[in-house]
């Protein structure tokens, strides 16, 4: 599993924020952002994304591989929807995407 973003630098770290709700549930967290490349998508079996925006982004750049890449909430669910960014907000914000994230992994895992 690997994380890159559309609009993300490399080599950036995370913010406090999400350093503080990770480390309320004891999810380790050894990260540092990347930028998606079409390395990254070659490699990749599946490409998740957080939102729908998103996922038409990659589609845009990167047609070919249309055929593997979801957003995570339709690929766990099979509903359309967005997990909200974070970014910049509230420690409470990053908290409530933790969960929504974590309770979607759990789907995806069962």
């Amino acid at each position: 599993v690997k994380s890159a973003g559309i609009f993300a630098s490399d080599a950036g770290k995370a913010s406090p924020q999400a350093v503080e709700a990770l480390f309320e549930k004891s999810i380790p967290l050894n990260h540092s952002s990347a930028k998606l490349t079409e390395d990254l998508l070659r490699e990749a079996d599946y490409v998740f994304t957080m939102t729908m925006q998103h996922k038409q982004l990659i589609v845009e750049q990167y047609a070919h591989a249309k055929d593997k890449i979801f957003t995570l909430k339709e690929f766990a669910t099979g509903t359309e929807g967005d997990v909200s960014d974070p970014f910049g907000g509230s420690l409470s914000v990053y908290q409530e995407t933790r969960d929504e994230l974590e309770a979607l992994l759990q789907q995806l895992a069962e």
